[in-house]
């Protein structure tokens, strides 16, 4: 049996499904239309993101 996957849409956050007249998914929030290849390249691009390695600096002392 196959997974089901579920994508958020990029623009607005919200859940998209699949729009069987134009084809393409599509978010019924922000009308936004996607092709499935660019939202598999999306997600793909968001496993491989790494964390940003971020060190807070402080200074001490009196201007």
């Amino acid at each position: 049996m196959a997974a089901i996957q579920e994508y958020k849409c990029p623009c607005c956050g919200g859940a998209i499904v699949f729009d069987s007249a134009a084809q393409k998914m599509k978010c019924p929030y922000c009308d936004t239309k996607f092709e499935m290849e660019t939202l598999v390249s999306y997600d793909s691009e968001l496993k491989n993101d790494q964390k940003d390695d971020m060190k807070w600096q402080t200074s001490s002392g009196s201007e």
